[in-house]
């Protein structure tokens, strides 16, 4: 190989030449400050004109010997070089990776090393790598059979080496600076390797089996933020001396076969959630005896944790969606409780040898496969939608003492229940008609009891050949028995119908069973009762046929007293009428299977149909289309619901998009309706609607339901397909459901299912007009149901409002335990109403206990028929209400700062948000919550706002007593993650916006009369004070309570009225009303009281008189005398003038006392000194100007009196004058001597 040179052509230092030196200082210059790779400026060639360039730079590979040790070199065009061979000489032990070599006067920085097959290293213990290396690649570092420690500099950001079989390596360190490992196998076969340690610097793992292999290593530390590839498998497999492991929180999957053959690992943790664990991660770690991991797992792949003999303890499985086979197999010390309640399928062998407890099964199980849970004990029921169980499953486990086998299971493989225990009763239900070999050999099983005829049966010699009761449901009625009313008589029942005269009910009493051969037929005008005093049943012979009973228009039938139609051999409807039927007494419509588009069980067509239930059961059927129901009501029919029950029905899958919107309790199609108040529908499973669905596509015919009593429990929607299932009651289309009273209770829409109580979809309005799908409910109770969303009521409609009863105790695993109101930009956007709602004791695990909103969530929250939402919890943020939003955003928040009843709302920030993603806004921990009594900044007010907000309501305990006595609908013990009451992204609208506002306004009696600077109103409902007000000059004594409901719940406008804190010195007087405003007038009411003392100079006289005047007119007289001590007072004196409002001047004058001059001193505040001296006889009585108080004492006999601004006052003023004179002589003197001064300096 050739080395690039730079080639400059020759000559003398000509201009041009002196232009060249020039030029080439100037370049050093430029290469000195040039931020252009050398390898791009080497691209310029530089010679005199004329002067050819050289040719292209040539690598070529030579050899740098260092201290006995050869290096093969290679360099590079950039300045740089690879070393691609090591070769140490024979008895050296220590090789330092020079860190640049020299070659031909030029320098070379060293930045790659390859490890390859020429490699001699048999006695070096020491590799030094230099800090200037960016690469090291090749298979032969095992050729340092010595080395024990290797250290790779940060300046390799990835390394790609693989260092495998190196037999002596007991370290490995990564400086500070990798940031990436892509070695395939890296250490595999190092088999002394203890310690390797990774830098925080790691950002990624990017190859599988980086640690794989590494059988000394006995623990390992992942830094935190290492990303691990979803492609990266065997991440530390077959490390056999690891014996614990701590995921950092950026690792959130376990990859496949991550820890697999890591037998002395005893147990691995996680600091942040971990969702999935892949393929044989924790395959045949023998030694692990638990696993801690936080979050929601969700996946668990094959053989995951397959041949872990000594794990005690699993994470929890409750959201596992996903298991693959062999998942848990030969966990054999694994006997910890397991919930399984999201897992639809259950694969092969996935517990197999595993005694795990079984404590929850998935509603929407459809499969257990082969193997699944040999030796485990199940302690949860089956579901309705199990459809197959496989072959062994339950082998040598424990089972419940009475085991159910639902009726929707059709195929159980061979010896599947076989050595169980603890079982003792078994039904099997009626939909498996194949008893397999082995079902329950050498089991604990002491009864069985099949849903079915030993006609429907086959393989029965499987069951168990003795020590076990097996008893048929059905009774084996064989076609012989024909089709006459009673064994003594050759009338056949369709003849005893035929018979009966029209217009005039005829009840026929059955005798004994009747097998039909063709479809019972009542014609019009006949008015048939059918009933029994024993337990007779009507069905059809086992060659069957369509449709088991038709009543034809203007026809009514009766089914009572015992009877039971039953359609196991009948195709179609039980009952298909176009009159009147009604099911009474102890009556029974029982295994009837609906199979075409549009049909039920008991069939209803026309506007003279109509349905009555007042007692008997319909259950054990079957729906295997759409739009079907166990009663099926289209074209004008009517169904009454007043007793009984409708219970036990299912709907069948069907094909991959399900038999959707078909309701195994009543299906209302077209303009039907159906009124229900009382019996019972429950117990039932479909998909949508599994309890009621009301439904129409026509705009011209209006599908109703009403509840006015009964009760719709424990009715089970599942998952299936894409589609969505919705909860007990479904109201779609042209449809509208009314509820003023009964129960609907503990219902369940499965998976990402809506509505566990009531589901309404406004189909129209999804498709850009209207249906006005309707729900309104005014009484009843919606409670202990559950769902994705809304786990009591969901909404997709402008139609919805509820106004009164009790939403109590749902659940939703996502958003709106008790309501959820839908609002989709992409399709349309839909708005719920909701009056008088008491919102509290609702809980939300992560945000929002009253009321969330998403980022298209419109919230409207008002006083008049509003809501009262208070005392909610949240764990992460906004106890009572969290809004999502964001600056500029169409959706707005208005929070009434009142509650019911118009008492005040304070609504302090709760903790704090980041700004959404999405749907969700996750919490601001650095945010704090509110806390009472703390200080929680100022209460915020919001109108047609867009916060990002998490907020508390704060009011008095009377506020909320008044409040919540002024709602009708309570929402509460509700919960859900976000939303606990009520969840939306859509609007919800609380209340309307109708409130009143009350003028106060503050009148003084006289402004001069002395008053405090502000006063308190107090705003009353009632005896409640619901707010207050501040008024003062600053406001010119006038203000405002705004906001406040003018109505209180039952629609009676609230009296409101005023009251002013009390004042000091002033009566208050209320006039006006809460519709004109208040006028608060204030009159004072100060007084004073006026001492008066009576002193003697000389012998004191008998008692006199003493005279308070007010101005010239007296206004009060005291006696003093020695029987009072000569002191009194005049109490109780206005002290102000009402007119002026100046404080009243008061004087007191005695009456002449003869022989006395009487001297007045003091005033009306510290109070009067009366003086009288005895100045003897004067012959006469005193002509003094008695009553003139500015004469003084003269010594002439007369009183003087001295008034309270009298010769104090006087004094006082002439004080202030001769001051004044005093100071005016010394200004002019200082004035004249500053003048003096001036005209010295001048002179």
């Amino acid at each position: 190989m050739k080395r690039n040179v730079f080639g400059f052509g020759g000559g003398s230092l000509a201009p041009s030449s002196m232009g060249r030196v020039v030029a080439s200082l100037f370049l050093a210059l430029v290469l000195a400050i040039s931020p252009l790779p050398a390898s791009v400026i080497g691209d310029f060639a530089f010679a005199d004109a004329g002067t050819p360039a050289t040719a292209a730079y040539v690598a070529e590979e030579f050899d740098v010997v260092q201290d006995r040790v050869t290096f093969t070199c290679e360099t590079a065009v950039d300045g740089t070089a690879e070393i691609a061979c090591i070769v140490a000489e024979s008895g050296v032990t220590k090789v330092s990776v020079p860190s640049s070599i020299e070659h031909e006067g030029q320098t070379y920085k060293v930045t790659s090393l390859r490890f390859s097959g020429g490699t001699t290293a048999e006695d070096v213990e020491q590799l030094l790598l230099p800090d200037t290396l960016e690469k090291i690649s090749g298979w032969n570092f095992s050729k340092f059979v010595k080395v024990k420690e290797l250290r790779i500099p940060g300046s390799i950001k990835n390394f790609s080496c693989t260092l495998q079989n190196a037999g002596a390596l007991e370290k490995l360190v990564f400086d500070e600076g990798v940031e990436e490992i892509s070695a395939n196998m890296m250490v595999n076969g190092c088999n002394n390797l203890v310690e390797i340690s990774l830098p925080s610097t790691l950002k990624v793992i990017s190859q599988s089996g980086a640690f794989s292999g590494a059988k000394s290593l006995k623990s390992i530390t992942l830094p935190e933020g290492v990303i691990i590839d979803d492609t990266v498998g065997s991440l530390l497999s077959d490390c056999t001396s690891l014996t614990s492991v701590s995921l950092p929180a950026s690792v959130t999957k376990i990859s496949s076969n991550m820890f697999g053959g890591c037998t002395s690992l005893k147990s691995v943790s996680a600091a942040g959630p971990i969702d999935s664990i892949g393929d044989r991660a924790f395959e045949n770690c023998s030694s692990m005896t638990e696993i801690d991991f936080q979050g929601t797992l969700t996946s668990i792949g094959f053989s995951a944790f397959q041949g872990c003999a000594s794990l005690e303890r699993v994470p929890d499985l409750s959201s596992v969606t996903e298991m693959g086979s062999s998942a848990f197999y030969e966990c054999k010390k694994l006997q910890a409780p397991v919930n399984l309640s999201s897992l639809e399928s259950i694969p092969a062998y996935a517990f197999c040898y595993t005694p795990v407890t079984v404590v929850g099964f998935c509603d929407n199980l459809k499969n257990i496969d082969k193997w699944a849970f040999i030796w485990s004990t199940i302690a949860a029921p089956f579901p309705e939608t199990l459809e197959k169980i496989g072959d062994y499953v339950f082998y040598s486990g424990t089972l419940p003492e009475h085991l159910v086998i639902p009726d929707s299971v059709t195929s159980i493989g061979a010896s599947a229940f076989s050595n169980t225990d603890g079982v003792q009763d078994v039904t099997i239900g009626s939909g498996l008609t194949q008893i397999p070999a082995g079902l329950f050999d050498d089991s604990s099983v002491k009864s069985i009891t099949i849903d079915n005829s030993m006609d429907d049966i086959t393989g029965t010699d499987n069951l168990p050949s003795s020590g076990v009761e097996v008893t048929y449901a059905r009774e084996s009625i064989d076609d012989s028995v024909g089709d006459t009313v009673s064994s003594d008589s050759a009338q056949t029942l369709q003849e005893a119908i035929n018979a009966a005269p029209d217009g005039e009910e005829i009840v026929i009493s059955l005798k004994k069973h009747v097998k039909l051969s063709s479809t019972l037929k009542v014609p019009a005008g006949k008015k048939i009762k059918i009933t029994s005093d024993d337990p007779y049943t009507i069905s059809a012979i086992k060659s069957g046929f369509s449709g088991l009973v038709d009543v034809t228009e203007g026809a009514s039938l009766e089914i009572s007293g015992k009877v039971s139609l039953c359609g196991s051999y009948s195709k179609g409807a039980i009952v298909s009428s176009r009159g009147t039927v009604v099911l009474s007494g102890d009556a029974v419509v029982c295994h009837g299977a609906a199979t075409s588009v549009n049909t039920g069980i008991i069939n209803l067509s026309g506007n003279n149909a109509s349905f009555a239930m007042t007692g008997g059961v319909i259950e054990r059927c079957e729906l295997d289309d759409v739009y079907c129901g166990v009663v099926h009501a289209a074209n004008g029919a009517k169904v009454v619901m007043t007793g009984g029950v409708i219970r036990s029905n299912r709907v069948a899958p069907g094909d991959s998009a399900g038999n959707y919107l078909s309701s195994t309790g009543v299906m209302l199609m077209g303009n039907a309706s159906f009124d229900m108040s009382g019996g019972r529908i429950e117990g039932n499973t479909g998909y949508q609607g599994s309890a009621v669905v009301v439904y129409s596509e026509d705009n011209n015919q209006r599908a109703s339901f009403k509840m006015t009593g009964g009760k719709i429990a424990d009715n089970k929607s599942a998952k299936l397909g894409n589609r969505t299932p919705s909860g007990a009651v479904h109201v779609e289309g042209n449809a509208e459901f009314a509820m003023e009273d009964g129960e609907i209770a503990g219902n369940a829409a499965a998976s990402d299912g809506k509505g566990g109580g009531v589901c309404v979809v406004d189909r129209g309005l999804q498709n850009g007009g209207k249906d006005h799908t309707a729900f309104t409910m005014k009484g009843g109770s919606i409670s202990g149901n559950s769902a994705s969303a809304g786990g009591g009521i969901y909404t997709y409609s402008d139609d919805v409002t509820l106004s009164a009863g009790e939403i109590n105790g749902n659940t939703a695993w996502n958003m709106g335990g008790g309501v959820y109101s839908e609002g989709n930009e992409y399709l349309v956007y839909s708005t719920l109403h909701i009056e008088n709602a008491l919102v509290v004791g609702n809980h939300a695990s992560k945000q929002g206990g009253g009321m969330w909103f998403c980022p298209t969530g419109d919230a409207k929250v008002y006083v008049q028929d509003g809501g009262l939402i208070a005392r909610n919890t949240a764990d992460e943020a906004g106890d009572d209400v969290v809004f999502t939003g964001s600056d500029g955003a169409k959706y707005k928040l208005t929070l009434a700062d009142r509650a019911p009843g118009g008492g005040k709302v304070l609504w302090y920030r709760d903790g704090g948000l980041f700004n959404p993603d999405g749907t969700i806004a996750a919490t601001n921990p650095a945010v704090p919550r509110f806390v009472a009594g703390g200080d929680n900044g100022e209460p915020l007010s919001f109108t047609d706002a867009t916060p990002n907000i998490a907020l508390k309501s704060v009011m008095s305990d009377e506020v909320y007593n008044l409040g919540s006595c002024q709602t009708s609908l309570t929402i509460t013990g509700n919960e859900a993650p976000h939303g606990g009451g009520i969840g939306a992204n859509g609007g919800v609208i609380i209340g309307k916006s109708e409130n009143i506002s009350i003028p106060v306004k503050k009148v003084w009696e006289n402004p001069k009369i002395p008053h405090p600077e502000e006063v308190t109103i107090n705003l009353k409902n009632g005896e409640i004070v619901i707010d207050s007000i501040t008024l003062s000059e600053g406001n010119g004594w006038r203000g405002a309570f705004s906001n406040l409901p003018r109505r209180d719940a039952s629609g009676a406008e609230i009296e409101y009225s005023v009251e002013e804190g009390a004042v000091e010195g002033y009566d208050s007087a209320v006039t006006g009303d809460a519709h004109d405003g208040f006028t608060v007038t204030n009159t004072s009411t100060a007084t004073v009281n006026v001492p008066v003392e009576k002193k003697w100079v000389g012998p004191a006289a008998g008692e006199v008189i003493v005279s308070l005047k007010r101005g010239d007119a007296v206004v009060g007289t005291l006696k003093l005398s020695d029987a009072n001590g000569w002191n009194d007072s005049f109490r109780g004196l206005p002290k102000y003038d009402s007119q002026t409002g100046e404080e009243i001047a008061y004087t007191v004058v005695e009456d002449a006392v003869d022989g006395y001059d009487s001297a007045v001193t003091g005033d009306a505040h510290d109070g009067f000194t009366v003086t009288n001296t005895y100045v003897g006889e004067t012959g006469g009585p005193s002509s003094g100007a008695a009553g003139n108080g500015n004469t003084g004492n003269n010594g002439t006999g007369n009183s003087a009196v001295l008034t309270s601004t009298g010769d104090t006052g006087i004094v006082a003023a002439a004080v202030l004058a001769a001051t004044a004179l005093v100071s005016l002589a010394t200004a002019l003197l200082a004035r004249g001597s500053t003048a003096l001064g001036r005209r010295r300096k001048q002179g």
